[in-house]
């Protein structure tokens, strides 16, 4: 089902279109960016700088390197296409929502892996994660601010610009200071993807309160265009 948003008479509509609180508007697309920027840095942080040390540690034969960091694109060409039509279908939130879900339950998969094969396993995996958000992101800003859908889209492209240069940084820095301890470093990978979960969650309480006001809205709006024509309002009575 589409996201449901209020009708100026106070019904509710199953489209998506902007939303036409502004203050509404700059939550969602600042809550976006936190998800896009700690999405971005997580999965990120997972293949780089770590992946190639990590497969060898597994004995990773060498015509099979290039095979576990490729395995992680895959999702890219199965998915990015449906992933816009199930976005159209059932709303960006909970297609974002779902992507959240993978990028914080991926990394911990990685604690689990003890075989190359088994790391190329939760590399396809974790590749879903990237190949969904990134679409429906890109679109959800473009409905968010139809008149300004290029500066937001830039403006959310350098936010998770940002995530994608710090995370080698940052996990070069983990690796070093713990001797190569992959487990750690993973960690760091799940809290990050799950601050991208949490605030995804977010979105969706955003959007519930600016359904209600929306309606609030609307109803408002049709008191005021009644008393102003002179119409009569609707009789209550108690029983």
């Amino acid at each position: 089902m589409n996201d449901l948003i209020g009708n100026s008479d106070g019904s509710i509509d199953e489209k998506t279109p902007p939303l036409t609180s502004s203050s509404a508007t700059s939550h969602l697309f600042w809550a976006l960016c936190i998800v896009g920027f700690f999405a971005i840095l997580s999965s990120t942080m997972s293949k780089n700088p770590v992946l190639n040390p990590f497969a060898r540690s597994l004995n990773t034969p060498d015509s099979m390197i290039g095979f576990v960091a490729a395995a992680s694109t895959v999702p890219g060409i199965l998915i990015s296409l449906p992933a816009g039509s199930l976005s159209d279908r059932f709303g960006r939130r909970r297609v974002l929502f779902a992507s959240g879900a993978v990028f914080a339950s991926a990394p911990f998969f990685y604690l689990l892996v003890d075989s190359w094969w088994h790391l190329a396993l939760v590399r396809f995996y974790h590749g879903f994660a990237t190949a969904t958000f990134v679409p429906v992101a890109n679109a959800y800003v473009a409905e968010l601010f139809p008149s300004r859908r290029a500066e937001r889209i830039s403006l959310f492209s350098s936010i998770t610009t940002i995530g994608r240069t710090l995370a080698p940084f940052l996990g070069g820095y983990i690796l070093f200071a713990t001797n190569y301890g992959f487990h750690q470093l993973y960690l760091a990978v799940g809290l990050s993807g799950t601050v991208a979960l949490v605030t995804a969650l977010l979105l969706l309480k955003e959007k519930s309160r600016a359904q209600m006001d929306m309606c609030r809205n609307g109803w408002a709006r049709k008191i005021r265009d009644s008393l102003r024509d002179g119409w009569s309002l609707p009789q209550t009575h108690a029983y």
